[in-house]
């Protein structure tokens, strides 16, 4: 008996996203602007990076990282507050809400994915 050899192919999320969501509205922001975050909506980034923050009882700032293409981010995915999301360059997003993500099995899967 043969065996195949081949491994399995690792799922492209981003052209999942770009498949499921063809002709839907993104949002454009300019480098250096605010992300609006609200309590049930993701982002997913497009094009660009953007710089994810906290800030302290103190008052310092922390940055927490960067999202890139293809990533996802927004208040479902933490449990931090405040949780600020900026443009550092131009960027692209594409906005789901959560009622969305739990309607499409593989959406969900390529989100926990890539989160």
């Amino acid at each position: 008996m043969l065996q195949s050899s081949v491994a399995p192919v690792p799922t492209d999320w981003r052209r999942v996203f770009e498949e499921a969501y063809q002709g839907r509205h993104t949002h454009a922001f300019k480098s250096g602007r605010s992300i609006p975050m609200g309590s049930q909506d993701l982002w997913i980034v497009c094009r660009g990076i953007v710089q994810l923050g906290t800030l302290f009882p103190s008052g310092d700032e922390a940055v927490l990282g960067f999202v890139y293409p293809a990533m996802p981010f927004g208040l479902p995915l933490t449990q931090l507050e405040p949780y600020e999301a900026v443009a550092l360059s131009d960027v692209v997003l594409m906005r789901l809400n959560q009622v969305e993500l739990e309607s499409s099995p593989l959406l969900a899967q390529g989100v926990l994915q890539q989160s």
